[in-house]
């Protein structure tokens, strides 16, 4: 399941060889000369990363395995009648989420992403609390589609409530590649302040082919994050853990 190897990896993240690692994808070819990075570590906002998993409780135990941190439910979305994630602080207001689609009870993109049966970071969320004003304003003079906001909510194990909205944009090449947006609307406590700690995120890397047009586009959106360039579209993430410095892609 290991998608890099030790000297891809150090390549975009500076990593020595007792790094963990797993994935399903590949940094073959990433970080060759003249790629563009803004030099952002992780995209200032970030509010949570999704990596796909195609069974639930494996997932959990293979975070658990390579952090020495189990995550824990996020509980119940309505009209479900099993957990469909399972959450791990970050730190510094973020979160990982192990987001298991087979549990949703509906077809979803992140599923096809992972219909290897390999775990995936399929995308990551950047917060807002102005109900997405100010990122309005920022894509107001671009040609990037705006869907949402659309009303989200789930019931927390200890039962209390937490609700959010979600604005995606589009109109690119490259839509994968690119955050979702989430405002709580004042919901607490925040995941990353109610799920396990221990684990840190150190960067995160947007590899893709055209990573000029990439980086172009995060730069009209108003994002800082590194793109580096690389033969296959993929997300990664640096985690710094009490086992040592995990990678997921």
């Amino acid at each position: 399941m290991t998608g890099l190897s030790r000297r891809e990896a150090a390549h975009v993240f500076g990593l020595g060889i007792g790094t963990a690692l797993l994935g399903g994808s590949t940094l073959a070819g990433a970080a060759t000369a003249g790629q563009p990075d803004d030099g952002a570590q992780v995209p200032a906002g970030l509010d949570h990363i999704v990596w796909a998993v195609p069974d639930l409780d494996a997932g959990v135990q293979l975070i658990t395995n390579l952090t020495g941190i189990a995550p824990v439910s996020g509980g119940l979305a309505p009209g479900r009648t099993q957990p469909h994630n399972a959450l791990l602080s970050l730190g510094g207001g973020s979160y990982l989420e192990v987001f298991c689609p087979a549990r949703t009870g509906s077809a979803n993109h992140w599923g096809a992403l992972i219909a290897d049966g390999k775990p995936r970071v399929v995308s990551y969320a950047i917060h807002y609390s102005d109900r997405f004003a100010a990122l309005l304003k920022q894509l107001a003079n671009t040609d990037l589609k705006v869907t949402g906001p659309r009303a989200m909510g789930r019931v927390r194990p200890d039962g209390g409530r937490l609700d959010w909205e979600l604005l995606n944009i589009g109109g690119t090449p490259f839509d994968g590649m690119l955050p979702f947006f989430i405002d709580w609307l004042g919901s607490t406590p925040h995941p990353s302040q109610s799920s396990p700690t221990g684990v840190t995120i150190e960067k995160l890397v947007i590899v893709h082919p055209d990573a000029d047009r990439v980086a172009e586009t995060y730069r009209a959106i108003g994002i800082a994050v590194s793109v580096v360039r690389g033969d296959k579209a993929s997300i990664h993430v640096r985690l710094r853990t009490p086992k040592g410095v995990v990678v997921l892609s």
